[in-house]
């Protein structure tokens, strides 16, 4: 058991393919975007944060309980600021309780909150087979409340001419059994209809068991005097089954008894002293404040004039409630300071376009949700450079975020840091890195909020430009910093730059296997094979008396670009004269014959033809110090200098792919790393699945080429 779990641990890991692209965005509440997190529905009014508010207007000094914490449960953000507002302590002390019967006794020693449930006796409800009621009241006073409650206004016994009242009626099926009835309503008489309401209407109704439905009506009474109305009532079958009371609608000039109270009122005919203090005391939400829009005109014109304008609009700051229509008169009054909040709201603001700063309106697109920084992870771009006239961005999301900074840097004269440093990422996320780091480069780190962002940039322009001890300092800052995830990122750094600068051992190669002679004259027949040890030739043969050499000069990446397979493959060569030919006698009895580059060869890429016994065979001399550690397992390759076994960054590495059809096609580029590793098989696609085999280009200006084949990673 103990070897099996050996040998388990020794297994190495196959192959993984480069995840999907993820788009990131920053959030201040849990899984929620710095967007979203303008919606007033992530923490819902109720009955707790109610309790909260009295706690706070009170001035108790006491503790702050409230059994309505379970209604703080939509999300976690919710939960969090509800913990962190209540007084429950951190290390609970026991509870002294004792239960007596039905009854129980705490003692608490610190505060704590305690639910409790029973079963209470109730009347026993009388049996009915639908149940029908009918009621009206004033559209402009529905409901009132009462201790937070909403209430249902009903209307009952005066009616006023000219004003809209609703009727509704409500019909209960309280059986299990579902009833097919008709609903005849009437209006009442000498009312006019509003809304679309028809004088009579009969309603074919399906009520489910244990169901309700509600019908609603709107008239008006043009006149006063003394009405009677035919009730609702519903049928089955041509019978009666249901019926609303008569009603009688006595409609007067004025109310015998005013509701004083209600907002309808006040709004209307109550004081300016009335008006803020019904506001003081109850909901801003429940109160229709266009009602009192005509008090904020100049007393000249029957308003009450600009004091009047300011005590509301103060009361109303204060309660953090903001009104459209109050806040228009701003510009009335040549009040500046409240027109420009008015201006921010206005419809007017949405055709100015994304970005303005002006004296009366300012608009940022990231404040106003319609612009948010994101990132996208892990991205692999396949080439490192522009292929035809236009660039072009194939992640369509990156793409589509791309053009919207666009847009809205389109709005401003000039760029300020905060722009250098977004265009910053989305050039580096595009391998625009010269266009990146000069975006950065006009950045300074104590003009913009995002410092920390600003250090990590900071890193990668340092591994741009090779500055390894700049960015091992700023690296370092954050080798205990509090959040994770930016501690491993700079981690992560730490640990590229010692690898950069410690280097690792070569690796081994694998050789290709070589076919063995399949007849026994293969003894007498020529053959010889040669490699290249440094700037010599050292070949292997028998059967040979003497060869030609001949030397062919290469444009590496061009030849590569149009036969990537063609590593050793010398025959296109044959078309053309070489550019120089040697002759090379062989010593009788030997088997192995050891020949020097001519000089001028030395320190080119040649390919290389010997002609013996009526065989030809070429092969590639690469003049070069890289020594390319392939890691076929894992789609990498790591390039070292061949003298001081350093890494060396900034090597370009293009890669082509046979695929399993037999096409041939370009794959990905790029460039070594600080580490001179290149993650050659890693894209965002499929395309690896497809992949039989690798052909690998690695050239560098003053290190030269070398052409690698590999097979693809296992999967």
């Amino acid at each position: 058991m103990e070897s099996s779990l050996g040998l388990r641990a020794q297994a190495r890991t196959f192959y993984r393919k480069t995840g999907e692209v993820m788009e990131w965005a920053e959030s201040d509440y849990h899984k929620v975007t710095r967007a979203n997190a303008r919606n007033p529905g992530l923490v819902p009014h109720h009955s707790f944060w109610s309790d909260y508010a009295l706690h706070l207007a009170s001035g108790k000094k006491g503790p702050f309980l409230s059994g309505n914490l379970i209604y703080a449960t939509k999300n976690p953000t919710e939960m969090l600021l509800a913990l962190g507002v209540l007084d429950l302590p951190f290390d609970p002390q026991e509870t002294e309780t004792e239960i007596d019967g039905r009854s129980i006794t705490l003692e608490p020693k610190q505060g704590l909150l305690l639910f409790h449930e029973q079963l209470s006796p109730s009347e026993k409800a009388k049996k009915s087979e639908v149940l029908i009621s009918q009621r009206h009241y004033r559209l402009d006073s529905r409901y009132r409340y009462e201790k937070g409650e909403r209430i249902d206004n009903f209307t009952d016994e005066e009616f006023l001419p000219g004003i809209p009242y609703g009727s509704i009626v409500v019909l209960t099926n309280p059986s299990s059994s579902r009833r097919k009835l008709r609903l005849l309503l009437h209006l009442p008489n000498g009312s006019l209809p509003l809304n679309r309401t028809k004088t009579v209407r009969s309603i074919p109704i399906t009520l489910d068991a244990y169901s309700t439905q509600t019908f609603e009506s709107s008239f008006y009474f043009p006149e006063k005097g003394v009405f009677e109305m035919y009730p609702a009532r519903a049928s089955a079958g041509g019978q009666s089954v249901a019926s609303a009371p008569s009603v009688s609608f006595k409609v007067v000039e004025e109310l015998s008894e005013k509701d004083k109270s209600s907002w309808a009122w006040i709004s209307q005919n109550g004081t300016d002293r009335d008006v803020l203090d019904y506001l003081k005391a109850n909901n801003l939400n429940r109160a229709d404040l266009s009602k009192i829009a005509f008090r904020l005109r100049k007393k000249s014109e029957g308003g009450s004039g600009k004091a009047f304008y300011d005590s509301l609009l103060q009361l109303l700051e204060n309660r953090y409630h903001y009104h459209s229509t109050l806040w228009s008169y701003s510009l009335y009054h040549q009040d500046m300071d409240r027109f420009k909040p008015f201006l921010a709201k206005s419809s007017l603001a949405s055709q100015c376009g994304l970005w303005i700063d002006s004296p009366l309106l300012k608009l940022d697109p990231t404040d106003r949700g319609w612009y948010e920084q994101l990132e996208y992870a892990p991205l692999v771009h396949a080439r490192a450079h522009r292929l035809g006239k236009e660039r072009r961005i194939l992640n369509n999301r990156l793409h589509a975020q791309y053009l919207k900074l666009l847009e809205v840097l389109k709005y401003k004269p000039t760029l300020d840091q905060q722009d250098h440093l977004a265009l910053c990422y989305y050039l580096f996320a595009q391998d625009r890195i010269e266009e990146g780091l000069a975006h950065f480069d006009q950045v300074e780190k104590e003009q913009v909020r995002e410092k920390l962002q600003y250090d990590y940039f900071a890193v990668n322009a340092a591994f741009y430009r090779l500055e390894l001890r700049k960015a091992e300092e700023i690296a370092k800052r954050y080798e205990r910093f509090g959040i994770d995830r930016w501690r491993t990122l700079f981690a992560e750094a730490r640990a590229h730059l010692s690898e950069a600068k410690a280097g690792l051992d070569p690796k081994i190669i694998d050789e290709e296997d070589r076919n063995q002679q399949m007849d026994q004259l293969a003894d007498t027949e020529p053959t010889f094979s040669f490699e290249f040890l440094g700037d010599q030739i050292r070949i292997e043969h028998n059967n040979i008396e003497g060869a030609r050499i001949r030397f062919y000069p290469m444009e590496v990446e061009l030849l590569f670009s149009r036969q990537p397979f063609a590593k050793n493959d010398a025959e296109h060569f044959t078309l053309v004269s070489p550019d120089g030919e040697e002759s090379l006698e062989i010593a009788e009895g030997e088997k192995r014959t050891t020949y020097r580059l001519p000089e001028n060869y030395r320190r080119q890429n040649v390919m290389i033809e010997i002609e013996a016994g009526g065989k030809r065979k070429a092969q590639a001399y690469y003049s070069n110090r890289l020594n390319a550690e392939v890691s076929e397992e894992y789609g990498r390759v790591r390039v070292l200098d061949k003298i001081s076994g350093k890494p060396i960054p900034t090597v370009y590495v293009k890669a082509y792919a046979r695929m399993n059809n037999g096409q041939v096609r370009f794959y990905k580029d790029g460039y070594t790393d600080l580490r001179g590793k290149f993650e050659y098989a890693s894209l965002n696609t499929d395309d690896l699945n497809q992949v039989s085999r690798f052909a690998l280009l690695i050239i560098d200006p003053q290190a030269g080429a070398q052409i690698e084949e590999v097979a693809p990673p296992t999967r």
